[in-house]
Formats: C-alpha cells, sequence, structure tokens
C-alpha cells in the first residue's frame, strides 16, 4: 500500500474486521501486526488502541527515535476528522464490508482476548 493512500471509516472497519492491527496518529493509518509482539509495553498497549486515535498516548509515551520508526508502518491517511471505535479487545465487533464476514482472530489474538474476557462475549 502506498504512505498516501486516503482510508474511510468504513476501510478502516474492514481491515480491523479482517484481524489488522490499526492505528490512528497525526492523521496517519498505522498498521501494526508487524510490530505488535516486539512492542516494549507488551501487546495489550497496542491492542486497547485498535480503531483509536492514539496521538496523545504515542506522543507522550514514545522518543524521537521510536515516533520516526513508526513512519515503516504507516499505510496511508485518514479521509476525515476521525471517530474512535470500540477495539476489538474491548468488546468491538467489525464485519468485512466485502464479504460481510464477522471478526476472527488469530489464534495468538483469541488467546489474548480469552484472557481478558472479551471473546467469549464477541463471538
Amino acid at each position: 500500500m502506498e504512505h498516501d493512500q486516503i482510508f474511510s471509516p468504513t476501510k478502516i472497519q474492514g481491515l480491523i474486521a479482517a484481524g489488522r492491527v490499526i492505528t490512528i496518529t497525526e492523521g496517519r493509518v498505522l498498521q501494526l501486526d508487524g510490530w505488535l509482539d516486539k512492542h516494549p509495553g507488551g501487546r495489550l498497549a497496542v491492542l486497547h488502541m485498535v480503531g483509536r486515535d492514539a496521538t496523545d498516548e504515542i506522543n507522550v509515551n514514545h522518543s524521537h527515535k521510536a515516533l520516526q520508526m513508526m513512519n515503516k508502518y504507516r499505510i496511508g491517511r485518514i479521509a476525515e476528522p476521525w471517530v474512535n471505535l470500540t477495539p476489538p479487545i474491548r468488546g468491538g465487533i467489525y464485519r468485512d464490508n466485502t464479504e460481510d464476514a464477522q471478526y476472527k482472530p488469530d489464534a495468538k489474538m483469541a488467546t489474548t482476548l480469552a484472557a481478558v474476557g472479551v471473546l467469549a462475549q464477541s463471538l
């Protein structure tokens, strides 16, 4: 994906439905799947920001070097002012816009969600 691609809320919801770890910062869309297990603050810190504008949290808790590193996870920018979504880890359920399929977490994500008591309620 190119960095200047514009994402609508519907498109971002579809990515989350497909199991992607998507967050917003400074109007940029970040896909953090590849960073999830490397995040020094742990997976849960990232998972609680899926579908949300994490600008404040990211700017306060990350060094300038870390902020620069995040550019490699940038997949585009948002189309309009962002309205935060409920992350899957907090019970948000999303449908894939193209196939109308319910969010199905991968095995590792399912384990994390079950550990915090969300999976049974969501599926």
